[in-house]
């Protein structure tokens, strides 16, 4: 398969000794057209030789074969035209004329397989010289996979833009020293902009945008630490130096060293929930208070007015019982009574010490504990350690209150639900803050409700959420832990700021 006429070389010569030259040239072109042709066959890619006055194949190689799905002789009969669909026939006439010296780069186009189907494939030709006539050694590079995958990601990139520059949620990307690389208009309008263009114009660096910097120190650490930081409040300046609470989550995009790249994620504001669940904790704390106040009112008419009604009903009795004069049937129906009454007034009494004992506001938090751990071993017959601080000082009234009710409510969990027949309370006061422990040995909170507890959501009844609540209006905080060995109920609550 002579590609350049070498199979027509000749040469003449009369001298002696040249018909050996000539053997040995002849004999190195038929070894380099034997290799040719060998690599001409085996190239994976699709190659072929056509004439440039006919079009017609001149030559084809197996990868044509196999890719197009003509036979040899079938390609051979027709010409370059018949692979190209009819509407690109009109371009090919004009680009053929075009070609110059060396090798020829001609682009994208389209052919059709013998099946029908439509490949995408690019050219790459050398204009030759094939058995005396001007030709074209042509390569064809099917490159229909690298376009559909090309339209899938072009598709994927628009739909990313569409979804990115609709969000209802900001969404941004920046560099890790946090200038903006992309924002789109939810992003500039939460932060009171008119476009992404005016806010990154504005903006250099989001640092400035937060009220608080060590916030920004927080979330930048959990980025490094996690590769992502989900849900993480903070307050946000705006463009007329309002500010506003936003929710931020964001991760860290990466290269295949492990470098970060840049910084993507999303902020939603959070300001009108924010003042929602500030108006809620205002009502709240003023609903608790109310409640206080009721069961002050309630146990000082239990004990001044029902209590004493009581008292008087039972020594009346008392006075008929010891009459001479009644009958025996009536008489044993007077001490029943009697008894009940009595009954009555310990149990209106103890009621009205249990909804607001007289010791906490008289003599203190530490002694009505005391007072109160001792008619509860009574009544439900579980033993409490109680451990205070040897030097005790008065705290604030709603403080005191506040412990006392966590002290009360805990206990009466512990002798419903955990089945444990001791508890322990512990009182820590500090110079800034005061400690309350209650511990119990039962059999603790099921999983799934703690987790519910801890994630800020109901399952542990009102009683507990009104502890959690008693804590959070008075700036602390409180926790719990449970396994299968029994639960704590831990309270920390700072010592400023609690009224009397």
């Amino acid at each position: 398969m002579p590609l350049n006429g070498q199979s027509s070389f000749k040469a003449a010569t009369k001298k002696p000794g040249a018909r050996i030259g000539r053997e040995r040239v002849e004999n190195t072109l038929r070894i380099s057209e034997e290799q040719y042709r060998v690599l001409f066959q085996i190239n994976p890619q699709p190659m072929w030789v056509y004439d440039l006055e006919t079009l017609q194949f001149l030559a084809v190689n197996d990868a044509a074969i196999e890719h197009h799905g003509y036979s040899r002789e079938e390609l051979l009969a027709m010409t370059i035209k018949d692979l190209r669909p009819p509407e690109e026939v009109p371009r090919l006439a004009e680009y053929l004329p075009r070609a110059g010296e060396g090798l020829n780069l001609w682009g994208e186009w389209r052919h059709r397989k013998k099946d029908g189907t439509e490949i995408n494939v690019e050219i790459t030709f050398h204009n030759i010289t094939w058995l005396g006539r001007p030709s074209r050694l042509v390569l064809v590079k099917d490159i229909t996979d690298h376009k559909r995958a090309l339209k899938a990601l072009e598709d994927a990139e628009q739909k990313f833009r569409s979804i990115f520059e609709n969000a209802v949620v900001g969404m941004f990307q920046t560099t890790e020293e946090g200038r903006l690389l992309t924002a789109n208009l939810a992003l500039a309008r939460i932060y009171g902009y008119e476009s992404p263009g005016d806010l990154m114009r504005s903006v250099n660096n989001i640092n400035k945008l937060y009220v608080d910097p060590p916030g920004r120190a927080e979330f930048l650490r959990r980025l490094s630490e996690r590769g992502a930081a989900w849900g993480f409040e903070a307050q946000h300046y705006r463009k007329d130096g309002s500010v506003i609470w936003v929710l931020e989550s964001a991760r860290a995009v990466r290269d295949s060293t492990g470098k970060v790249l840049y910084f993507e994620g999303s902020v939603q504001s959070i300001t009108d929930r924010k003042r929602a669940e500030e108006t809620l904790r205002e009502l709240s704390g003023r609903v608790l208070q109310l409640q206080d106040e009721e069961r002050r009112h309630l146990a000082r008419e239990l004990h001044d007015s029902t209590a004493q009604d009581l008292s008087i009903m039972a020594r009346n009795l008392r006075r008929l019982s010891e009459s001479r004069s009644l009958d025996p049937g009536v008489d044993k129906i007077l001490s029943e009574t009697l008894e009940m009454a009595e009954k009555c007034t310990r149990g209106v009494r103890t009621l009205s010490y249990l909804l607001h004992p007289p010791l906490l506001d008289e003599v203190g938090l530490v002694c009505a504990l005391g007072w109160y751990v001792r008619g509860f071993t009574q009544r439900s017959g579980i033993r409490v350690e109680v451990v205070t601080p040897t030097e005790y000082r008065r705290l604030p009234g709603e403080l005191e209150r506040t412990l006392f009710r966590i002290v009360q409510e805990s206990l009466t969990n512990v002798h419903r639900h955990s089945g444990s027949r001791t508890a322990s309370i512990e009182l820590v006061l500090d110079t800034d803050r005061v400690k309350l422990e209650v511990r119990d040995e039962g059999r603790g909170i099921p999983c799934e409700t703690l987790k519910k507890f801890h994630a800020g959501g109901v399952g542990l009844g009102v009683g507990v959420a009104g502890m959690r609540e008693r804590v959070r209006q008075l700036g602390g905080r409180l926790d719990l832990e449970s396994n299968g060995s029994g639960t704590v109920v831990r309270a920390t609550l700072p010592l400023q700021g609690a009224r009397a």
